[in-house]
């Protein structure tokens, strides 16, 4: 758990069976309470610690709600990760609400960097408690399950089906191109979680006699002669009601019983293929609590605590987001003890509900 600082709930790495209830032990012993800062620098740097001298996979996922202070900047969160083996993956996650499960790579996000640092994906994330396709959903957090941002570089896929984005595992893309010189070899490029994939597929004379066949599995044959047809079903071994291998009387067209009308179509190139891999309205005005007064029982019991000579001061500037307080910063301070009182009594201050603002700046100056 990170606020202000991190602590550890469970104190040791808990076996994935029992963890629902040591999360639900935790939880009933106030562990999961949520205090001000939101320092996910200081979640990191536990975590790249806890991690130090594991052996095997290591990853971190880290939640946020991304609602940092404005001090916060991407390199203190990268360089809280330098403690952590060399073969951690850090993965963050900003969930949202929603009332369907999913999970959407997050890379032009502002904090995207930090993830990308760790070799890892910032992560947008919707969990309802009652979706039953959470589990699956959320697998790209332990494991890569596609390849990101794919690309096909080396022929013109314009009159093809289109490239998917992103090529799951256990998908494929395939497509027939019809083209006088039919290039030999194509480039495929994306992102396995952050790690650039790159691969050049070329042709084999295998594949060549595949896509032969498949001039007739994806109804293609339309553009050729009889003779032409003739050549290419040889090639391909085809056995088709166009060209056949087969033994029948004049005019009867093989049986296709049995067999699938078409199989989606075929990533072919002159003989190259590619298979996948495996608020609300009202009217008026309401004010907001000021910090001040809400503070008031807080201040005098630190000014008893610490008496100060006449003329003390101390100005801090806070700034919260929504509901939470992120930053304190001492601006001016002229007794110690009342400041890091001062300073401790509004970290804990929790804010009554209302509309706060999004983000707001507050000064406040004592006495």
């Amino acid at each position: 758990m990170f606020d202000r600082a991190a602590r550890r709930v469970f104190d040791d790495f808990v076996a994935a069976a029992e963890f629902p209830a040591a999360l639900a032990r935790a939880q009933a012993a106030g562990k999961l309470a949520a205090g001000n800062g939101s320092a996910l620098e200081a979640g990191l740097e536990l975590a790249a610690a806890a991690l130090a001298g594991r052996r095997g996979p290591t990853r971190v996922v880290a939640l946020s709600d991304a609602r940092l202070r404005t001090r916060f900047t991407n390199a203190v969160a990268e360089r809280s990760l330098a403690a952590a083996p060399r073969s951690t993956i850090t993965h963050l996650v900003i969930p949202e609400d929603d009332g369907e499960a999913w999970l959407r790579r997050g890379d032009a996000h502002p904090l995207a960097s930090i993830a990308a640092k760790g070799r890892g994906v910032l992560f947008t994330a919707a969990a309802p408690a009652d979706d039953k396709t959470v589990p699956a959903k959320m697998l790209a957090l332990v494991r890569p399950i596609a390849i990101d941002y794919f690309k096909v570089r080396g022929i013109d896929l314009a009159d093809a089906r289109e490239v998917p984005d992103s090529l799951r595992e256990g998908d494929g893309y395939r497509a027939v191109v019809v083209g006088p010189d039919p290039t030999r070899r194509v480039v495929l490029s994306g992102k396995i979680w952050a790690a650039p994939f790159h691969r050049v597929v070329e042709t084999s004379e295998r594949f060549d006699v595949a896509t032969a066949a498949f001039v007739f599995s994806e109804d293609e044959h339309d553009i050729l002669s009889p003779e032409e047809m003739r050549v290419v079903a040889f090639k391909g071994r085809a056995v088709s009601p166009v060209t056949s291998y087969l033994a029948t009387e004049p005019g009867v067209r093989p049986s296709t019983d049995g067999l699938p009308e078409r199989i989606g179509e075929s990533f072919g190139a002159g003989g190259l293929g590619l298979m996948g891999s495996g608020a609300g309205g009202g009217g008026g005005h309401v004010m907001l609590p000021r910090l001040e007064d809400l503070l008031a029982a807080s201040v005098a019991r630190c000014v008893a605590d610490n008496p100060a000579p006449a003329g003390w001061r101390v100005a801090l500037a806070v700034e919260t987001t929504g509901p939470e307080i992120v930053d304190v910063e001492v601006q001016a301070a002229t007794h110690a003890p009342l400041r890091a009182c001062l300073v401790e009594a509004v970290w804990a201050l929790e804010l009554p509900p209302a509309h706060w603002p999004e983000r707001d700046s507050h000064a406040l100056s004592f006495p």
